[in-house]
């Protein structure tokens, strides 16, 4: 196993954690956690790129193959910086004036693995894989928060 595998795991880790202390008070304590593990593994990354990693599948006798390369590192570095700073914030004052944030630290850790997904690719069909997770990702986010907002406009 090689640190593309690691941080792909990791990152699927951190969706299932999330979710698991989600409604608990420092959620995002744990979120913060997972993702600086995340960025330690990226970090780690740098002398060893290109990187592939070691699962693949084949779709019409195309492969499909993730590996990352020094662009797709420097906006993953981006992307989970991001999310740290994201979960310090609900860690704050912010976060426990929240009633439930389980909501956000699922979207942003599935929103962090879909972007790796697409940040790695390594061919057009896996780009288009990570390219419809963000999307899916994001869309379920905002179609949640406003079917939030109707159900307390309805009350």
């Amino acid at each position: 196993m090689n640190l593309l595998n690691l941080l792909f795991l990791l990152s699927i880790f951190t969706v299932v954690l999330v979710y698991a202390v989600g409604k608990l008070r420092y959620a995002g304590l744990f979120g913060m956690i997972a993702y600086a593990m995340q960025l330690i593994v990226l970090i780690g990354l740098w002398d060893k790129m290109p990187l592939a990693a070691s699962f693949s599948f084949s779709v019409l006798d195309n492969v499909v193959h993730w590996e990352m390369n020094g662009l797709g590192w420097f906006f993953a570095i981006i992307t989970v910086g991001a999310a740290l700073f994201t979960s310090m914030y609900t860690v704050g004052d912010w976060g426990e004036t929240q009633k439930d944030l389980r909501l956000q630290h699922v979207s942003l850790a599935v929103n962090v693995l879909a972007m790796l997904i697409l940040l790695s690719s390594g061919d057009f069909l896996s780009l288009f894989i990570g390219w419809e997770l963000v999307s899916w990702a994001k869309s379920a986010f905002t179609q949640a928060r406003r079917h939030l907002k109707a159900t307390v406009f309805v009350i």
